[in-house]
């Protein structure tokens, strides 16, 4: 025999394997990872020509019982051949003597590494799942329990792969044939009373005594697995809570009975199966909530996850349509908001309204006063009118226009009486008036105490005091009734026979215009809102149809 011929010599539980005077089989390169009793580095195989995982012993002097753990957790892996499993190269011995076992090299993250970073569609986790119940079950049919099943001990390889880690604490049960070696080889039966697993994924069973669990353990903890799953997501569909609370029972007698159960009845999900039945129920039970709700908000929610279970749920959506529709008792703040900010859009084009239509009275008011000869009155009037159209033009580029109500209200009272001056206080003064009390009564720049001392003071400031002072001499009289019954207008106006017809032509032209703007203006917001609302009432009637 060859000299560099592999020998192998007998040590023991195991076979050391050995080649003389030759390179060493893995040379080992980083650390992967540590546990309480191992670490895992990355070799080489120099015999195969690729990179595997080393896990060896970090104690160097360990005891007889810790020996024979770490050698029985290569053999229950190793002889666990199954796609999910991790798959065991090669047991050895290092110089010191000390127990490693080769593996495969394994790329990805794990199941909480996922979960954390929410880097995963639940539909890829959903369906790894499946693959980590299966293996499960694999590993229950030849009667080994995991007993620390956990987000952190569930791999997802880089190109679909699904692993299962860590079976160092794994049980396995005592009417086993194929394994039972490993027990009475290795005299390790878990001791009585030990808790073995992870708070949070054992079942109460073995918290208490971890050597009494059997496979339904394993179950519970991936029920608690499915469970974390499930709450990374703001949907969880109802037959997959459902699963959760059967595989999570208290009373493992009560439990789904095993982890292929689990795995078809996920599968049955993914596959677009869904159970009518429990939907239906599920819809009922939150019907019952959303009537039972003390706030329209929750009542909304529940309806809505109702119509979600079941589309053919009349009641849900007619409950929808009724609490969309009816007014909140509180207005919610985001609503608030929403008018506040409707209100503002309102104010503007009512101000866009008002500054046009005064635009078209000065149009016609000043070549008509400057046709009678009043040029003081007409420059007056082009003067104010110019004054005015500035300030309605700065108040609408404002952020919030309804802040400076009072100042529009006196600059339209300003209006009203310079026309009452030039023209008297029972000519052209109430048709403005007029116009301005639609802006101020049909908008929403100011609430409703302040349209009316708006209004109010318009209509006393403007209109009533300069026609009282008119009767009673304070002013001079622009309009009076003489002997005859003849109407006569007294004051700067130079109106030829002629110049009538074309004046009061102008003033009717004028006015109307003037009030058609402003008509426009509210028409076009009333009819938005009117078609925004119809569109909404459509979409509820076609979510209760």
């Amino acid at each position: 025999m060859d000299s560099t011929d592999e020998t192998i010599e007998d040590d023991g539980p195991i076979a050391r394997t050995t080649r003389p005077h030759a390179r060493p089989r893995f040379e080992l390169g980083d650390e992967l990872g540590r546990g309480g009793m191992g670490e895992v580095l990355l070799a080489h195989d120099t015999q195969i020509g690729r990179d595997v995982a080393i896990k060896r012993m970090i104690t160097r002097d360990p005891n007889a019982r810790q020996l024979a753990r770490f050698m029985r957790e290569a053999k229950i892996q190793g002889r666990l051949d199954h796609p999910a499993i991790v798959p065991v190269y090669e047991l050895g011995l290092d110089r010191d003597g000390l127990p490693f076992f080769a593996m495969k090299r394994l790329a990805g993250r794990t199941l909480a590494q996922l979960l954390e970073a929410r880097a995963a569609p639940r539909t890829r986790l959903l369906r790894a799942f499946v693959d980590v119940c299966l293996a499960v079950e694999f590993a229950h049919v030849r009667g080994v329990v995991h007993r620390d099943l956990k987000p952190a001990n569930v791999m997802l390889g880089d190109f679909g792969e699904v692993y299962v880690l860590d079976w160092g604490v794994a049980k396995i049960a005592e009417d086993t044939d194929e394994l039972a070696d490993v027990i009475e080889g290795d005299g390790l039966a878990t001791r009585a009373g030990a808790t073995v697993g992870t708070t949070g994924y054992m079942p109460p069973e073995q918290a208490d005594d971890a050597a009494a669990v059997d496979a339904r353990a394993d179950v519970y903890a991936l029920g608690r697995v499915l469970a974390v799953l499930l709450s990374r997501f703001d949907d969880a569909p109802p037959e997959l809570v459902q699963l959760v609370v059967a595989a999570t029972r208290p009373d493992r007698d009560d439990r789904t009975s095993t982890a292929r159960e689990l795995a078809d009845a996920v599968q049955r999900y993914l596959d677009g199966d869904r159970d009518v039945a429990l939907r239906r129920d599920i819809a009922r039970g939150e019907l019952a909530a959303a009537r039972a709700a003390t706030s329209q908000p929750d009542a909304i929610r529940s309806a809505g996850r109702a119509i979600a279970l079941d589309p053919t749920l009349a009641e849900a959506a007619q409950l929808v349509a009724s609490l969309v529709t009816a007014p909140p008792v509180e207005m919610p703040p985001e609503v608030e908001a929403e008018i506040a900010t409707d209100d503002h859009e309102a104010a503007r084009a009512q101000t866009v309204a008002a500054l046009r239509a005064y635009a078209l009275a000065v149009a016609a008011i000043v070549p008509a006063l400057a046709l009678t000869r009043a040029f003081v009155d007409a420059a007056l009037v082009a003067a104010f009118g110019a004054a005015m159209m500035l300030y309605l033009r700065d108040n609408m580029r404002r952020a919030v226009p309804t802040a400076r109500w009072w100042s529009m209200a006196a600059w339209h009272a300003g209006a009203i009486a310079l026309a009452t001056h030039v023209f008297s206080a029972m000519i052209v003064a109430p048709t403005i008036a007029a116009i301005v009390a639609v802006v101020f009564s049909a908008g929403s720049v100011v609430d409703a105490r302040r349209q009316r001392v708006a209004l109010g003071a318009l209509l006393v400031g403007a209109l009533v005091v300069p026609a009282v002072a008119e009767q009673i001499g304070w002013i001079g009289q622009r309009l009076f009734v003489d002997a005859d019954g003849n109407l006569t207008v007294i004051g700067p106006l130079d109106v030829k026979p002629w110049m009538l017809a074309p004046l009061v032509a102008i003033y009717a032209v004028a006015s109307v215009t003037a009030a058609l703007v402003v008509g426009s203006a509210s028409r076009r917001q009333v009819s938005a809102m009117r078609r925004r609302v119809m569109v909404q009432a459509w979409r509820l009637r076609q979510l209760a149809a």
